[in-house]
């Protein structure tokens, strides 16, 4: 498995502290080696805890990787590490405790243009209380539509196209600031009908759920607002910020002086960059009208 010649895709997993279930992360290892799929697995320990290093190198004898222990107390600056480790032309970025589909990623890879940078599938979302699973929309081949459910870990990217773009320290929106900088074309992007990966939500111990990481979302806001006023934004960008803008305003206690603060960022873009941010902000608003509907 390991950086091995003729690989194709790298997967990156960044792993905290105090780990006690590696069993989606065994089940794809798991098929990675029953179907001989041409993957290496870059896995950052980002902690200290003996314990669960211990059980990450057993993991590492049994599938042939060799992982990697740092302490850098972020998901983004683990993720770095890895992707400076990277030796494939491909890569994707996954978590330890949810359930990815490689031999679909492999498969949607193949069939990409030469051209292409980027190879979106499609996810699933698991409630962990009630079980109950919701498939992602297909988005019909347009890159706008993501900036609602990004994902970070729905794209195989090109890793000559990423690898001079660093993950951000923060522990939650670090994935969507991300995107925002890699800025993806709509004619560098392909999309697959196939499910790459499936997540649980509602685990209160996931990181994301963290009082400090919520607090660090409005640094992600505050990185994302200078790269609207490129000459040349992804259209999913607009998007990403002004959903975080909202959630935050509304879920996390932005001040009003903040919220303030990016309006006025609204009205002083370029022209082109104002129309397309409104565009942004209707469809988010038309989204959310469509969820609370179908509560």
């Amino acid at each position: 498995m390991g950086n091995q010649t003729g690989n194709i895709l790298t997967i990156i997993v960044p792993i905290r502290n105090k780990v006690a279930d590696f069993n989606s992360m065994k089940t794809w290892l798991m098929e990675i080696e029953k179907e001989h799929l041409p993957i290496s697995v870059e896995v950052i320990h980002d902690g200290d805890d003996s314990t669960t290093w211990e059980k990450i190198l057993d993991l590492s004898v049994r599938f042939n990787f060799k992982p990697q222990q740092a302490i850098v107390n972020s998901p983004g600056s683990a993720r770095n590490l890895g992707l400076s480790r990277v030796k494939t032309p491909w890569l994707i970025f996954w978590d330890q405790d949810d359930l990815g589909f490689p031999a679909e990623v492999i498969s949607s890879i193949k069939l990409a243009l030469e051209s292409s940078s980027a190879v979106v599938g499609r996810f699933k979302q698991v409630e962990t209380v009630n079980k109950r699973e919701k498939i992602s929309a297909n988005p019909n081949n347009c890159l706008s539509r993501l900036g609602i459910t990004p994902g970070l870990w729905r794209f195989a990217l090109k890793t000559d196209r990423v690898s001079n773009v660093l993950f951000s320290s923060e522990k939650m929106g670090e994935d969507q600031l991300f995107l925002a900088q890699i800025n993806l074309s709509e004619s560098e992007v392909e999309f697959s009908d196939k499910i790459f990966y499936s997540y649980n939500v509602g685990n209160s111990h996931q990181l994301t759920n963290t009082p400090k990481a919520k607090l660090e979302l409005i640094n992600v806001i505050l990185k994302i607002a200078p790269l609207l006023q490129r000459k040349e934004t992804a259209k999913y960008t607009y998007i990403i910020f002004w959903k975080l803008v909202i959630s935050e305003w509304k879920q996390h206690k932005m001040s009003n002086l903040t919220f303030a603060a990016t309006c006025r960022l609204f009205l002083n873009l370029p022209l082109r960059a104002k129309c397309v941010s409104a565009k942004a902000l209707v469809y988010i608003f038309y989204r959310f009208s469509l969820v609370r509907q179908n509560v």
